[in-house]
């Protein structure tokens, strides 16, 4: 991040002041020598104004970066390090660990779409043809705790949890998948 970071710095330097497009060039001092003469007519090009939008794009990251460190320094309640120093996330204050750890896809019974309590949809009111578009492509039953995958894809959540942990891509797209990325979907 910190190389990242100084390699920006280092091109709005050179977009203001035109030397050193290389950081280790700059460090060294490293200059070129041209054998055709500079024309005192001509004014090279500049391109500043890219330069001042790298800095103020890099001043942006430094008020973020600060102000996540000052936020995750007070929210130390909620967002506690587990014993492998990652932070504990949530869905809806559910915790997302103990949603993935308890889904086994093979044996979980199959439950009507009446009953999903995960959406807000009236899932009866739907018409019948309506209805069958709402098929999970993998169990290829009515979909329940609907997700969508970074591709778009909906599935449901039991269904693409245990696709993603034997294979991490879409099933549909060959996309990849990370079991992280999936968005709960409550209204479909």
């Amino acid at each position: 991040m910190s190389l990242e970071v100084a390699a920006e710095a280092n091109l709005a330097i050179f977009y203001l002041r035109g030397t050193y497009y290389d950081l280790t060039k700059r460090i060294l001092g490293i200059q070129h020598i041209s054998t055709t003469p500079e024309n005192p007519h001509v004014r090279p090009p500049s391109y500043s104004l890219l330069g001042i939008l790298i800095l103020i794009r890099l001043l942006y990251r430094l008020i973020h970066y600060l102000r996540s460190r000052a936020h995750g320094a007070s929210e130390k309640s909620r967002g506690k390090r587990t014993l492998d120093g990652t932070r504990d996330m949530f869905i809806d204050d559910r915790l997302v660990s103990s949603m993935l750890e308890h889904v086994d896809p093979e044996n979980a019974p199959v439950k009507p779409a009446e009953e999903d309590e995960n959406t807000v949809l009236d899932v009866g009111a739907i018409p019948a043809r309506a209805r069958a578009s709402r098929n999970c492509t993998l169990c290829l039953e009515e979909r329940t705790d609907s997700c969508a995958t970074e591709c778009g894809h909906l599935f449901c959540w039991n269904c693409i949890v245990g696709w993603g942990r034997e294979k991490a891509e879409c099933p549909l797209c060959r996309q990849a998948l990370n079991l992280t990325r999936l968005l709960p979907i409550y209204n479909l």
